[in-house]
């Protein structure tokens, strides 16, 4: 009988231990970088690559990106005669939005305990804001380049014909 208590209570604590978590996941002092200069975030998956997905998911809950530019353009034209009323109006829009791309992350640490994989990942604050910088920069010149096409277009009359 005491036999049989020893052997549960071992099995009790190997099976306790083989589905908990690693100690290092959750635990901001086992971080093998500096916060400062790094976002860190915790993944946990059955595979490896949905533990990696999460850690990222966790990194960018962490970030906060609003970039909405709009560039509207409006040209009315209205001829009004005794015989004839006529209106043209033409609108175009550009709408830019910024998704996030994690351009410095990285794996720092992996365990599988059990059935899961455990992930710690890291991004570089410096890296990412040089990416991000980098892409606001090409978008920029793409809403530029919108902008002039459609002046273009207004001066040269292309909305009105294509209303016709």
């Amino acid at each position: 009988m005491r036999y049989l208590a020893t052997l549960l209570v071992a099995l009790v604590l190997l099976s306790s231990s083989l589905f908990s978590d690693p100690k290092w996941y959750g635990n901001s002092k086992a971080i093998p970088v500096s916060i400062k200069k790094n976002i860190v975030g915790y993944g946990r998956g059955l595979s490896y690559e949905d533990a990696v997905r999460n850690a990222q998911s966790d990194v960018a809950s962490q970030l906060s990106i609003t970039v909405h530019s709009q560039v509207t353009l409006v040209d009315n034209e209205r001829f009004t005669s005794r015989f004839q009323n006529r209106e043209k109006y033409s609108k175009s829009t550009i709408v830019t939005h910024v998704r996030q791309n994690l351009h410095g992350y990285e794996t720092l640490k992996r365990e599988k305990n059990g059935d899961y994989y455990f992930v710690l990942g890291s991004l570089n604050k410096k890296r990412y804001t040089k990416a991000l910088k980098a892409t606001l920069q090409r978008d920029e010149k793409d809403i530029r380049r919108g902008i002039k096409t459609a002046e273009k277009s207004l001066e040269d009359n292309e909305f009105f014909d294509s209303l016709q």
